[in-house]
Order: C-alpha cells, then sequence, then structure tokens
C-alpha cells in the first residue's frame, strides 16, 4: 500500500512539474531580491515578489516582461566589468 502512495505521489510531483512553464520555473526559483528588482523595475507592488509567475494576472505578466526585455540590453553592455570600472 506504501508503494501505491509513493508512486501517486511521485506521479502528482511529475505532472506539477510538466503543468510549469520553463519559464515560470525560472522565474519562481530566483532569489528574492532579484524577483524584487524585477517587480520594481515592472511597476508592480512589493506583494509582487512573493507570488508564483503563474500568480500573476495577464496584465502584471506583461509589465514583467516589458521590465525584463528593456533592461537586458543595458545589463548585458554593463556585467562583466570590474568595480575599478564603475567610476
Amino acid at each position: 500500500m506504501e508503494q501505491v502512495q509513493a508512486a501517486a505521489d511521485s506521479i502528482a510531483q511529475i505532472r506539477g512539474l510538466f503543468g510549469n512553464s520553463r519559464i515560470g520555473s525560472l522565474y519562481d526559483n530566483l532569489e528574492p531580491n532579484m524577483r524584487k528588482t524585477l517587480c520594481f523595475a515592472a511597476g508592480l507592488k512589493q506583494h509582487h515578489v512573493d507570488l508564483k509567475l503563474s500568480q500573476l494576472d495577464q496584465l502584471e505578466k506583461v509589465k514583467l516582461h516589458r521590465a525584463i526585455s528593456a533592461l537586458e540590453p543595458v545589463i548585458s553592455k554593463l556585467a562583466g566589468y570590474p568595480i575599478n570600472d564603475f567610476k
């Protein structure tokens, strides 16, 4: 009986994983300070930081996507330089 329950639990976990999007998994596993930065850039509220991507409504997701798209080229230009170059 224990094996049946363990198998059922494993199947439920697998279904949960496949139900999540790749981007959702990436976002949900970001450090809270990174989610806070992205939410701030998107103009979202503090309580959004603790939500999973799937818990955001469509407008909030659009704001988040736009913020990430706007930040990406700037970050890629500045990333990789040593602190001494920041004068």
